[in-house]
């Protein structure tokens, strides 16, 4: 079976360090055969989610995220660290992607439910995002992924990647190989 890994990334900003991470991930996925769906999501078009835009009709663009993490077997979340939390991009992103739709029952969380998932984070800070993945953690289990207990952390950034974008330490470009293939690994035997 072809394994697709969904990567949402909570960073629109331009030169957005958690992007040159994704790109990253993304590479070595791909390298080991895992298909990867990425949304853009400084493009996706959704209001900040609560109850009463909920009701007045689930937004097309929430429809085709849920539809797309639906379809992966497996996720990577990754979230900058904004105020000793995740940014609100993709906090949005997964409120409204894991809300029940089109009949399904409440609390089906078709596009999360049972699904592993890689978290990471870069940060021009030391702690490289520790309490950003914290609560990604804490809202991954709400939401029934599995999460690693790999992750992946890159603290001061503005020196981690080169002008081309590439990491400068081999050893963490090592690790995100050696996650990335046993993201890939689970993501087939739970979908197998």
């Amino acid at each position: 079976m072809a394994i697709t890994i969904g990567l949402l990334v909570g960073s629109a900003r331009a030169g957005s360090y958690n992007q040159l991470l994704a790109d990253r991930i993304a590479a070595a996925l791909t390298a080991g055969g895992a298909t990867v769906w990425t949304p853009d999501g400084s493009a996706i078009d959704l209001p900040i989610f609560h109850a009463d835009r909920e009701r007045e009709g689930f937004p097309e663009a929430a429809e085709t995220l849920k539809r797309g993490l639906a379809a992966c077997q497996g996720l990577v979340l990754i979230s900058p660290e904004y105020n000793g939390s995740v940014s609100p991009l993709i906090k949005n992103l997964i409120d409204w992607a894991s809300r029940s739709t089109l009949g399904e029952p409440p609390l089906t969380l078709a596009a999360f439910k049972g699904k592993p998932v890689l978290l990471a984070s870069a940060s021009i800070g030391p702690f490289a995002g520790v309490r950003a993945i914290g609560h990604l953690r804490e809202i991954a289990q709400a939401i029934q992924l599995i999460a690693l207990p790999e992750e992946i952390r890159v603290g001061a950034a503005t020196t981690a990647f080169d002008t081309d974008g590439n990491l400068t330490n081999p050893a963490t470009a090592g690790q995100i190989d050696a996650v990335a293939a046993r993201l890939i690994d689970i993501a087939g035997r739970l979908s197998a």
